[in-house]
């Protein structure tokens, strides 16, 4: 008797043990195995039928600084905390969003280039330039509305606020359509394979943390980007515009 309560107990020990390893060590829980943030029953933010002006969402919005200060954000750009930029769940990378305090009325304009923020109930994640716009380094958090920007909301951002939310200038890269992103090549390839019948050029890159990445397009200006999402648009495909800078 003795010794069977002993392995019982045992038992009941690794089972825990297991657990416990599983939570802590098991990898990113709120990534899917695209790299996507696991909404958890949390309803994706669309563009599709929205005009600019129109609400987007609301909810909470944080900030975030140090240590993620030149780190490379999910969109391949350096993290800068002092530009005017924020990480979403799903917003479109490249998308111009107005954020609106809603305890002070305080209103800021980014640019998406992160995904984020990876904290259930929160809808986005400002930078610490933006943060301080509209009076969020103190408190932490804040309720916010998020609104598409359009050139009216630019009319009040201000000639320094359109400066740091105009895309990223360089000689040395290109604009482009990102439409994947896997962990596992095969996939990568196959979309490849699938959207072959396009008379634009298709290229997979992988990046520093394993990711591969399928592009389709290589465009002087971000305009020329935009101009082609609705031939890539799928019920199961929303590509985004990217800057590839060839210097990376």
């Amino acid at each position: 008797m003795q010794r069977w309560q002993r392995n019982r107990f045992w038992g009941i020990v690794f089972v825990f043990c297991v657990v416990a390893i599983s939570i802590a060590c098991g990898g990113r829980k709120d990534l899917n195995r695209r790299g996507e943030i696991k909404l958890r029953g949390e309803k994706a933010v669309s563009l599709r039928g929205k005009r600019e002006g129109d609400l987007l969402q609301k909810g909470i919005a944080s900030w975030y600084g140090r240590p993620y200060h030149g780190r490379k954000t999910s969109n391949g750009e350096r993290y800068n905390m002092y530009d005017l930029t924020a990480a979403h769940k799903t917003i479109p990378f490249g998308t111009l969003v107005e954020v609106r305090n809603r305890d002070n009325g305080k209103r800021v304009l980014v640019r998406i280039n992160d995904r984020g923020p990876f904290v259930r109930g929160r809808v986005i994640d400002l930078s610490k330039k933006a943060a301080q716009e509209i009076g969020l380094i103190g408190s932490g958090t804040a309720q916010v509305a998020l609104y598409l920007a359009n050139n009216d909301f630019k009319q009040w951002a201000g000639e320094r606020d359109r400066r740091q939310t105009k895309p990223i200038v360089t000689n040395h890269g290109f604009w482009s359509l990102q439409v994947g992103s896997f962990q596992e090549r095969e996939r990568a390839f196959r979309l490849k394979e699938r959207l072959a019948f396009h008379d634009l050029p298709i290229f997979i890159s992988q990046t520093d943390d394993g990711f591969w990445r399928v592009r389709v397009g290589r465009f002087s200006g971000r305009e020329q980007a935009l101009g082609q999402v609705a031939r890539i648009e799928g019920p199961d495909l929303q590509p985004w515009v990217v800057f590839v800078d060839q210097d990376r």
